[in-house]
């Protein structure tokens, strides 16, 4: 589930410029955001219209869940749609497209087991707190990787 908004400008030469807005909500608290400019070429052949986008600006993720933690970062976002349009009338058409966006962030630092019960041993923390940091330990490494994937959408 999600939404995106875009402003395009395009000139007589089929060459234009954009603003964009996309946010994507996955199932399990995942969220991915994009805002950024974007270069757009479009063409026309009889009532049908071809055009393309690419854009480069910030891109954001979060993710959380009860079961692997929380984790959020920003970094470089880029997104590549293409869309076709079939139209009936001067103001009524019909389309679809395809656009993948993704970002790229910083890797988060990932800690294992071993640094988790050196850390104990530094700070003699108690058994069940050890349990408590154990989870939470392997829910923050499952929510790094997770955010590495990118984003595939298809709208119709």
């Amino acid at each position: 589930m999600g939404g995106s908004f875009s402003y395009q400008h395009v000139f007589n030469s089929g060459y234009g410029f954009g603003l964009n807005f996309i946010r994507d909500i996955g199932s399990d608290c995942i969220r991915t955001e994009y805002l950024g400019p974007s270069f757009v070429k479009y063409q026309s052949k009889d009532k049908w219209t071809y055009g393309y986008a690419i854009g480069l600006g910030y891109g954001h993720f979060s993710f959380d869940s009860d079961r692997f933690g929380y984790n959020d970062c920003g970094g470089l976002g880029y997104f590549v749609e293409a869309e076709v349009e079939r139209r009936f009338t001067k103001w009524f058409g019909l389309g679809g497209g395809l656009r993948v966006f993704n970002i790229t962030a910083k890797k988060p630092e990932l800690r294992d087991l071993s640094y988790v019960f050196k850390t104990f041993e530094e700070r003699n923390l108690s058994v069940q707190r050890k349990r408590y940091l154990i989870s939470a330990a392997k829910r923050s490494l499952a929510s790094a990787y997770l955010h590495y994937l990118p984003t595939l959408r298809i709208d119709l």
